[in-house]
């Protein structure tokens, strides 16, 4: 199951860490929903406001976490590389941008670069870096 937001993929860590989320924010409502049938608690709007709140700040991280890699890479320097035998875009967004989401490093290095087709050994390109 892949939950990917926005335009790229998720790394594997996202995609966990977002299920995780998602089961721990359904296991609390359904304990308020739950607990507020059991007990005949007439303040259910307490939980339905608790519930309504978490889900805006844990779809506003995910949110501001994009931001966050939009902005790295955005404000990257640019080295010049020459692809060696065995380099993907994969592994060289991976060693350059560890910070970012891959294929969000991968989509810049091919517009930054022009890139219609795979790299080829001896490529010279422009990878983004941390300053």
């Amino acid at each position: 199951m892949n939950l990917s937001f926005f335009k790229y993929p998720m790394t594997m860590e996202e995609n966990r860490t977002l299920k995780v989320t998602i089961s721990c924010i359904a296991v609390l409502e359904f304990s308020i929903i739950f607990s507020s049938i059991k007990y005949n608690i007439s303040n259910v709007v307490h939980g339905i406001l608790l519930s309504v709140l978490l889900n805006i700040i844990f779809i506003s991280s995910i949110f501001f976490i994009r931001l966050y890699e939009l902005y790295i890479c955005f404000s990257a320097d640019y080295i010049l590389y020459v692809i060696e035998e065995g380099d993907t875009l994969l592994n060289l967004s991976y060693r350059f941008l560890p910070e970012c989401n891959p294929w969000l490093t991968i989509d810049f290095i091919k517009k930054k670069n022009l890139l219609k087709r795979d790299v080829l050994c001896g490529d010279k390109i422009l990878i983004p870096t941390r300053k």
